[in-house]
């Protein structure tokens, strides 16, 4: 099979990464908590809550805000 280049510019991407872990890394340690179960350990809100002692609505309200603290950060790098 041929090789074929990934898609994507690999320099946007990795700076885009970059960016990422900056912002991921300066979140407080529960946000940084819930993002790496969520997404990381791919659990369910509803795994994260038995795991965390937490009702499920609320994982899946303190996920949202911090992901929409995340994009926020990501769009304006001053924050």
């Amino acid at each position: 099979m041929p090789e074929t280049a990934a898609p994507g510019e690999l320099a946007t991407d990795s700076a885009a990464r970059i960016d990422l872990r900056r912002v991921v890394a300066g979140l407080p340690e529960r946000d940084r908590e819930l993002v790496a179960l969520r997404y990381g350990a791919d659990l369910t809100a509803r795994q994260i809550g038995q795991l965390l002692g937490m009702r499920t609505n609320a994982v899946e309200v303190a996920l949202h805000r911090v992901l929409q603290s995340l994009r926020e950060s990501l769009e304006d790098p001053v924050r």
